[in-house]
């Protein structure tokens, strides 16, 4: 997945400074649905298929790697939000 189509399912970028990290400056998305985070990989997690997406906390609910699928998730999680 890339940033634009992160950006695009209404992610915010969150970048984290040196200061912050003790290390490399790095980014990540993130995206909040009530008490549920999506967070993205960092840059350098990135693979061939560019970012994929996880439930913060729950990495065992699997890792979303397709734009659509990723689309269909939140259209999903929003519809049950009141």
């Amino acid at each position: 997945m890339t940033e634009k189509e992160l950006l695009s399912l209404g992610f915010t970028e969150v970048n984290v400074s040196v200061e912050e990290s003790g290390g490399e400056p790095f980014k990540y998305y993130v995206l909040d649905l009530c008490d549920l985070s999506l967070i993205s990989c960092t840059e350098d997690e990135c693979g061939d298929d560019g970012y994929f997406v996880e439930i913060f906390d729950h990495s065992g609910l699997g890792k979303y790697t397709s734009y659509l699928t990723l689309m269909e998730l939140i259209a999903l999680l929003k519809s049950g939000i009141k």
